[in-house]
């Protein structure tokens, strides 16, 4: 399954509402909700639900029945609200620099920006392979990482597919795959059943914030042998 366009499956959204993401769950759903506002709104819709949920609890002790329609809440979309239509584009939000004088800042989206700051950490691009770059933000304990990719203009990733899901917000430039194109604030989320290969735009280079729960599967025996150096 691979979800494209502005949105990502609705569990993520319910955790999100709910509060239960791990730490670099929250700062990539921040990023993402920060850069579309249709995905915003979906979780501003799903907390709406919840807290009459809790009020329903307190009113059902008293003989009262819910009282609402979730449905009512919710502005459906179609069923194809979840995918990039070809006439579709995701919000444009400009983000300025900020004073650390890091020229990621032009791009980073402030939920990113105010991880980076309060961990006092340093944007550090390592080698990932030809044109491309990494930078690893998070780890959790389960192995699932918090990174960014740069990539040059016309780079390329191999045919590849997917231990557990990715998610991928684009921050700057754009990249496609067999089927789509991925702009700023797009999103694309893959799991194990997702088999893709990446190009990148021609017109600039392509920065993404990514959320994996393991290791990529190559195609190429020789990039997965030079995997296990990368550690992606």
């Amino acid at each position: 399954m691979t979800a494209r366009g502005q949105h990502l499956s609705d569990a993520w959204y319910l955790d999100q509402a709910s509060g239960t993401l791990s730490l670099g769950e929250q700062v990539f759903m921040d990023s993402h909700l920060e850069l579309s506002s249709k995905a915003a709104a979906k979780v501003a819709d799903y907390e709406k639900v919840g807290a009459l949920i809790l009020e329903s609890v307190f009113t059902d002790q008293q003989g009262t029945g819910l009282g609402f329609d979730a449905e009512d809440i919710f502005a459906q979309d179609d069923a194809q609200s979840g995918l990039l239509d070809s006439g579709q584009e995701a919000d444009r939000v400009q983000v300025s620099a900020s004073a650390s004088g890091r020229s990621e800042d032009t791009y980073l989206p402030q939920a990113l920006r105010a991880f980076v700051d309060d961990n006092a950490m340093s944007i550090r691009w390592r080698f990932l392979g030809p044109k491309l770059r990494k930078c690893l933000l998070w780890t959790s304990e389960d192995g699932t990482k918090l990174w960014m990719l740069k990539a040059e203009a016309g780079a390329d990733i191999p045919l590849h597919s997917h231990n557990g899901s990715e998610l991928t917000l684009v921050l700057k430039g754009s990249f496609s795959d067999q089927a789509h194109r991925f702009e700023r604030g797009h999103v694309q989320e893959a799991d194990d059943g997702t088999e893709h290969e990446i190009l990148i735009g021609d017109s600039e280079e392509c920065v993404c914030l990514a959320l994996t729960q393991a290791p990529l599967n190559f195609a190429n025996p020789v990039i997965r042998v030079f995997q296990q150096v990368i550690g992606i």
